[in-house]
């Protein structure tokens, strides 16, 4: 996340997150394997109380993820993965670590949905 961890310097280059430019990067495995999954973990930002303003890091970081959905969205209409998933994980902040397990019981709807359809993926003719 820009401007909450630093970057990195590495072989003369400067690293951040992949997410600044490719948040969930199926692309880059075109032409390369039959099949790619694509597991989009974005959440969607709700505010706690209805009507709410966000704070600043709350807009700044809500910026990024409106950019990230876009190019996303970009992305999928030009060349979707064969499956893709994105659970719907709400009420999440990038820093909230200590609320995976959280985020996994969000996540559990999708699952039942994505193992299906994966099944049916690999045991296609």
């Amino acid at each position: 996340i820009p401007g909450v961890f630093a970057p990195v310097g590495k072989e003369g280059r400067v690293l951040v997150d992949g997410g600044v430019v490719n948040n969930v990067p199926w692309d880059t495995l075109a032409g390369l394997c039959d099949a790619t999954v694509a597991v989009d973990v974005s959440p969607r930002r709700r505010p706690e109380v209805a009507g709410a303003l966000p704070n600043a890091l709350d807009a700044v970081v809500g910026m990024f993820d409106i950019l990230a959905d876009r190019v996303t969205a970009m992305k999928m209409a030009a060349s979707p993965p064969t499956l893709y998933l994105r659970p719907s994980i709400e009420r999440v902040q990038p820093l909230d670590f200590d609320k995976v397990e959280g985020v996994f019981a969000q996540a559990q709807p999708s699952m039942a949905q994505f193992r299906a359809d994966l099944g049916r993926m690999l045991t296609a003719d």
